[in-house]
Order: structure tokens, then C-alpha cells, then sequence
């Protein structure tokens, strides 16, 4: 019983990095499609902008 609350316990953590870890990418992605837009004068109002995941 200890043992299999231990791998669930393993289980969750990992599963909470692996989900940290895709916000980070996606906050790091999203932090680059807006200094690029800013660079190029894409607006933020722009589809493209928000598909690509610029902040709004």
C-alpha cells in the first residue's frame, strides 16, 4: 500500500513539473512574440499577434 502511494506521489510531481514547465516555455514564447512584435510594429491587436501567443 506505502508503495503505491509513493509511486503516485512520484507520479503527481512529475506531473506538476511537466506542467510548470510548459507554462514556463509558453510564458517564454509569448515574452519573445511581443519583443519581436514591438521591434517590427506588429500590432497587439493583431490575429497573427494572438495566435502566436503575444500578451494582449
Amino acid at each position: 500500500m506505502a508503495e503505491k502511494t509513493s509511486l503516485s506521489l512520484i507520479a503527481n510531481v512529475f506531473g506538476d513539473a511537466r506542467k510548470t514547465y510548459r507554462e514556463v516555455e509558453e510564458r517564454a514564447f509569448a515574452d519573445k512574440v511581443d519583443e519581436l512584435g514591438g521591434r517590427y510594429g506588429l500590432q497587439k491587436n493583431c490575429s497573427l499577434y494572438e495566435r502566436l501567443g503575444g500578451s494582449k
